[in-house]
């Protein structure tokens, strides 16, 4: 299975441990492909799982548009597209305060809620190291998501938990082409 991981990001290590081809912007990630994302690089068009996770939200709307609808051209027939993020719904109500997230469940937000709250929209203390690739530049729900996934030629679209990060606030997307 031909497996591309697109913003592997500080796990790139690990992924590719895992038989994944992985993809990043910084130079220092080792990714086996370094870029900026969109245009997708010269990679052939044969692929049958492509995931970004926490990923698109690093990219303005018109561009994680653009990059979409690149990857529905490097897919097999059948392959999937995999899409984890914050759920943007989920952290409008944290803002507001109509939710208190579980920040006792994950050590690493030391009990602050912003973590599920603003931090999830705009950069988080820990992004402000002089690297733009960290910055969060739009915010997606399941719906709207969906919308575009389905704007760029997937037809087969379903939303379920995400398998990391925050599980109540995200959300993990796996389209068909």
């Amino acid at each position: 299975m031909n497996k591309l991981m697109i913003g592997s990001g500080p796990l790139t290590k690990e992924r590719q441990g895992q038989g994944w081809v992985c993809v990043d912007g910084d130079p220092s990630s080792g990714a086996d492909i370094i870029c900026t994302l969109p245009p997708l690089p010269d990679i052939g068009n044969d692929w049958d799982m492509i995931c970004a996770i926490h990923f698109i939200e690093h990219l303005f709307y018109e561009d994680a548009k653009k990059l979409i609808t690149q990857i529905h051209g490097v897919l097999n027939v059948g392959g999937r597209l995999v899409l984890e993020q914050a759920n943007l719904a989920y952290v409008c109500r944290v803002i507001l305060g109509e939710i208190q997230p579980p920040v006792n469940r994950y050590p690493w937000m030391k009990g602050n809620p912003a973590w599920c709250g603003i931090w999830s929209m705009y950069p988080q203390p820990s992004m402000i190291d002089g690297n733009e690739l960290n910055h969060h530049l739009y915010g997606y729900t399941p719906e709207s998501l969906t919308a575009v996934v389905k704007e760029c030629g997937f037809e087969h679209v379903s939303i379920g938990a995400a398998y990391g990060h925050v599980v109540e606030r995200d959300f993990r997307l796996e389209a068909i082409k």
